[in-house]
């Protein structure tokens, strides 16, 4: 059985994280207009703009936000910022079955 998450829809709000590297701040900024174009709005996760080596912030909080973002029912979608190597270290710590109610 497939699970799909709703089609996002005008009002909606996304969930904006960096699960590995850190975005590049001007041009993820940039494009918050287009969001607001499309008219959605965007919450963003706690260490998106933080910077630990070469990742958005620790493993734990990087973690936290995917979990956060998945169990706010006021958030319709996830876009991930900047991806990598980084998101592969906390992958056996993910909840599944989180994500499996809250597609």
């Amino acid at each position: 059985m497939k699970i799909r998450p709703k089609r996002l829809q005008k009002g909606d709000t996304i969930g904006i994280i960096a699960p590995s590297s850190p975005p590049n701040l001007e041009n993820l900024k940039a494009s918050f207009a287009f969001l607001e174009e499309l008219g959605l709005s965007y919450q963003l996760g706690k260490s998106l703009e933080n910077v630990h080596g070469y990742l958005a912030g620790t493993d734990e909080e990087r973690l936290e936000d995917l979990h956060e973002m998945f169990a706010n029912p006021n958030i319709a979608g996830i876009i991930c910022a900047g991806g990598g190597y980084g998101s592969a270290r906390y992958t056996d710590q993910i909840d599944f079955q989180l994500m499996h109610e809250n597609p």
